[in-house]
């Protein structure tokens, strides 16, 4: 950036970890403590900045670099008690439909009543 408008919009708008990769893009490094819908891409976006790559290398305490055996690249395997029991954990009480208020449990059961009879139609 040459002059400090760019500077400073750079700071403001663009995470603080770069790195130089090998074809001559910058690689950002960014830390979400919730990501909802292409969260990433459309801040990057905002900025005139394109995803061309993601790779998420965590979720919660689980780090994808300290599995044992590693894990090959695209491939998935189904998550150990532990990790299971760390995922579930993670989950706050409020998705659980039993911690559900009665209003918004009514609410839910009106809208798919709505939404039935428009399908019956």
């Amino acid at each position: 950036f040459k002059d400090s408008n760019q500077e400073r919009h750079r700071r403001h708008h663009w995470p603080s970890s770069w790195v130089e990769r090998a074809e001559g893009r910058p690689c950002v490094s960014v830390v979400l403590h919730e990501g909802m819908h292409h969260q990433v891409k459309r801040m990057l976006g905002a900025c005139n900045g394109c995803v061309l790559e993601l790779h998420r290398e965590a979720i919660g305490p689980l780090r994808l670099s300290a599995l044992d055996p590693p894990l090959p690249e695209g491939c998935a395997r189904p998550p150990s008690k532990e990790e299971l029991r760390t995922i579930l954990e993670m989950l706050p009480e409020a998705r659980d439909a039993k911690a559900r208020s009665p209003r918004v449990h009514e609410r839910m059961h009106a809208k798919r009543e709505r939404r039935v009879a428009q399908e019956m139609k």
